[in-house]
Formats: structure tokens, sequence, C-alpha cells
């Protein structure tokens, strides 16, 4: 009889520890959201949202999927990575803070977010009702443009963000500004826009819906060809992809020479 119940009992720590071992797209099904994130420290970070529960999954060579659950607060709605911390939006306006082994987890205090990005020093975000972009210390929260803002993305070296001009405090288009609130600058009048580099791409309203590319340094636009009703646009290290009113196609742009290429 013992020898039964301790062959169960070593059944069962198997079944479990397969069930942990397997990739997240089998484990959780396809009701499962996921979002790759992260490249940091030789590994890939994905996290998946089901139900109450997040858990981060670490792809490297050596330990395919190890998978932990890194935070309490539950209904995550997006996930940054620094070198040290994840950081995570919960779906009340939260900003989280855990580190990769899923220790030390917080709530960053005075945030109420609908969207944020950080760098490794600080939390930028716009706030949930006013939209307002703010940064956070991990202590206190400052208001750096009282505006309408959307669109946010933080680079090396200043904060990129649109305005509606909704409210009438700022001219519609995109902006740059500094890490403190300094310099802020509008830099061209349209809505929808990437980074890569040094080089911004954007889609004119104005000219059929066509990407046009941006340089930070020179400041000088041109268009990219065959890139007419174009729809969304996504940066990866690889390029930058968009999709076509006219195609079901995913098209790349080669940021070496602009050129354009369907993803078959």
């Amino acid at each position: 009889m013992k020898k039964r119940t301790l062959a169960l009992i070593l059944i069962i720590m198997i079944a479990i520890t397969a069930y942990w071992l397997l990739p997240p797209y089998i484990k959780f099904g396809r009701s499962t959201e996921f979002w790759a994130y992260s490249w940091n420290q030789g590994n890939w970070h994905f996290f998946a949202n089901k139900r109450d529960s997040l858990r981060v999954h670490r792809v490297n060579k050596k330990f395919p999927f190890i998978s932990f659950r890194v935070a309490s607060t539950p209904m995550i709605m997006d996930i940054k990575g620094t070198t040290n911390w994840l950081f995570f939006l919960a779906h009340n306006g939260a900003i989280g803070r855990v580190n990769y082994r899923g220790k030390e987890e917080s709530i960053l205090p005075n945030i109420l977010a609908y969207s944020f990005d950080v760098s490794e020093e600080h939390v930028y975000f716009l706030e949930r009702y006013s939209t307002h972009l703010c940064v956070s210390d991990g202590r206190e929260s400052t208001v750096l443009v009282s505006a309408q803002c959307s669109g946010l993305k933080v680079a090396k070296e200043c904060i990129y963000f649109t305005a509606n001009g909704f409210d009438n405090k700022l001219e519609p288009g995109l902006y740059r500004i500094n890490f403190d609130g300094s310099n802020l600058e509008r830099l061209l009048p349209e809505h929808e826009f990437v980074l890569y580099g040094d080089n911004i791409y954007y889609i004119s309203e104005q000219e059929g819906n066509t990407i046009w590319v941006y340089n930070v340094a020179s400041r000088e636009t041109q268009p990219i060809d065959d890139t007419w009703g174009s729809m969304k646009l996504i940066s990866k290290e690889q390029g930058v992809y968009f999709t076509h009113a006219q195609s079901s196609h995913i098209f790349r742009i080669d940021p070496n020479d602009n050129s354009v290429s369907p993803i078959k």
C-alpha cells in the first residue's frame, strides 16, 4: 500500500513538473495572450496573462521555457523591461515593478496611468484621466506636459509623444521633450509613428497615408516608395513593418536603404 502511495505521489510530481516545462502556448491554450517584449541578459521575456495570473517566460538555449509567477497584481495590461526590473501596468491604472526572479514586487505610489514607458531611472506615463505626460522616480510623480497626449515612446536622448489638440493646449502633431521637461518641440504634424535608430517613420495622412522617414540628426524628411495606403506601423530589431489597405500582406522596410518588400 505504501509503495502504491509513493508511486502515485511520484507520478503526480512528474506530471506537475512536466506541465511547467511545457511551452506556454501548449500550457495555457488559445485563450491566453502573449507579448514578446524584451531581450535582456541573453533571454527573450514573454508574459502570459490569463484570468488573474501573470507569468513571465524566459527563453534561452539551455532552458527553453522557464516559467514563474512574477506578480500578484491581477489583470496586467502591459509590461516593460529595464536591465534589472520588469515594470507592469495593471488594469486599475497602477504601475508596479518586480525583479527578473519574481522577487521584490511593489506598486509605485501616486500613479494612475493608462499607458507608460520606462528608462533605466524613471517611469514615464500618461495620466489616466487627463492624459497629461508625467514622470515618476518611484516615490513622487511630476507633470511634464499639461496637455492631452498619446503615443508615448521613450528614446535614449528624449521622449516622443503626440498631441491631439482637443484641449487647445498644444497644436496637433508629433513632439519631443527632454527627460527633465525642457525643450518641448513640435517636429511633425502627424500622429502615427515609430522609432528606429536615428529615424522616425510616420504615416502622412496629407500624402495619401504614405510612409515618410524623418532623420532626427539632419531634420530631413523623405517619402518611402510603394507605401501608399499604409495603415499600421511596427518597429522591430529587423526593421520597420507595416500593413497595407489594399493588400493582406505585411511589408518590411529595410532601414539600410528604406526599400520595401512583402513578408510572405
